[in-house]
């Protein structure tokens, strides 16, 4: 992951590039370990309804992964 670009509440979001599409991509980056149960399913929510959208103006989520206690959107 690359430079930092942002940070929220919950997550911080990071750039970085997808080696399969040679793309720029931004990565969210939550620590779950650091989430109450509220936040928890907030972050589920989000990748949910992000998989579903399809906008011109709304960038698409590429991919969720997870890793020990942290979660890349």
């Amino acid at each position: 992951l690359g430079a930092a670009l942002g940070r929220g509440a919950y997550a911080q979001v990071r750039a970085g590039h997808d080696t399969r599409t040679g793309r720029q991509v931004a990565v969210k980056v939550c620590d779950r370990g650091r989430l109450n149960a509220r936040e928890r399913g907030r972050v589920n929510m989000e990748c949910h309804v992000m998989s579903q959208l399809r906008h011109r103006n709304i960038v698409p989520l590429v991919e969720v992964l997870e890793h020990g206690s942290l979660v890349y959107i």
